[in-house]
């Protein structure tokens, strides 16, 4: 409405422009006129100049209309095979069939990228949920939720009025409107996953349910990840465990961190700064992971360099610094031995035997010797 309001007062600005410029071309013309001097000529141009300054206001109009309106094509995405999702300056999309050529919604919010395992996706408009059909880009169910997912094994997660149900793709409704939508600081996909799907509580705490509404994990843990090979990651208060396909635990809640290896053989668990691989059977495939290292060096005194310059010497030690999770620690470059695990911020040497630490989340620095005990003064 307001971009409308801005369009019209800019015509009408231009309108009142031209009228003036009208009323003193025609004086000058009638005057002119009066005298019979030109008559022919004055008409011809009192003519042209309405219709320039006729095409000028058309112009403007248009003009106005595609800077407030009209279309931002860099932001443009694709839908599927024949589908687009086209972007408009006033922060709009609206989705477009290139086969025939038309629009098939009005002008929306935005719209969800396409989905893997469905042709529904969802879309907003006027702060609700609904959702349209990836195939022919046609809305299959109108925006009238809070919340919504894509649908997952045949059901999709959708909100109102603080209370998550599960719907069907006709609209009905599957599992009742019963499971609390808490405010939670990490928000959690509620997607059905070899037959379960996330949870909450109204506390947030978070658990598995099962498709016919019941909980097959109790909601006792902060998040619960997506299956991988039937394995699923759960967290809670900042430890991590494994439960396996019958939900027991694999690995307890006791590790800082637990990953699926890259190489798809096995986990990579990570506890007190040192990380290594296991098998989904609990094989140890390489007892020692780390994510990159630099060979560290330490100084020795002051030189002076090509140019005169007092310049500080430095030597290579017989140390790497290696990451870990974000976290950097200190091993032998020989034999691969951890000399320092990798639960610091930051790490240099202040000499062959010494180095200097930052403690996690920005804290102070400290001195650690070669056997990972602070230095005293």
């Amino acid at each position: 409405m307001k971009s409308m309001n801005r369009i019209a007062q800019a015509l009408l600005g231009a309108a009142a422009a031209c009228c003036l410029l009208l009323v003193a071309s025609g004086r000058l013309a009638w005057r002119n006129l009066k005298t019979g001097e030109h008559r022919r000529l004055w008409r011809t141009v009192a003519g042209l100049c309405g219709a320039l300054l006729l095409f000028c206001v058309v112009s403007a109009g248009c003009d106005i209309y595609r800077c407030v309106r009209g279309r931002w094509r860099y932001r443009d995405e694709s839908l599927g095979k024949y589908l687009e999702v086209r972007a408009f300056r006033d922060n709009t999309y609206r989705v477009y069939d290139v086969r025939t050529k038309r629009y098939t919604t009005p002008r929306l919010q935005w719209v969800a990228s396409m989905p893997e395992r469905d042709s529904l996706t969802v879309f907003s408009r006027n702060g609700l949920r609904g959702f349209l059909n990836t195939n022919d880009g046609r809305i299959v169910l109108q925006a009238q939720y809070d919340h919504a997912w894509v649908f997952s094994e045949g059901l999709a997660a959708v909100v109102r009025e603080d209370k998550i149900g599960f719907i069907d793709a006709a609209g009905r409704t599957v599992l009742p409107f019963s499971f609390d939508f808490p405010d939670r600081e990490f928000a959690i996909d509620y997607l059905f996953r070899d037959g379960l799907c996330p949870m909450t509580d109204g506390r947030g705490g978070c658990g598995l349910i099962d498709t016919a509404g019941r909980w097959a994990v109790e909601p006792l843990y902060d998040c619960i990840g997506t299956p991988h090979d039937g394995y699923r990651i759960v967290e809670k208060e900042g430890k991590y465990g494994l439960l396996d396909r019958n939900l027991d635990f694999v690995y307890p809640l006791e590790y800082d961190r637990i990953g699926f290896a890259p190489d798809g053989r096995g986990m990579l668990l990570c506890r007190d700064g040192i990380q290594w691989q296991v098998g989904f059977d609990g094989a140890v495939v390489r007892p020692f992971v780390y994510e990159s290292s630099c060979w560290l060096s330490y100084p020795t005194g002051m030189t002076t360099d090509d140019d005169g310059e007092q310049v500080m010497a430095e030597a290579l030690s017989d140390y790497l610094s290696f990451w870990v999770d974000g976290k950097v620690g200190v091993m032998r470059r020989d034999d691969g031995r951890v000399v320092i695990p990798a639960l610091y911020e930051e790490v240099t040497m202040c000499s062959e035997t010494l180095f200097e630490v930052q403690l996690p989340d920005g804290g102070d620095f400290i001195l650690l010797g070669l056997d990972n005990r602070p230095v005293k003064p």
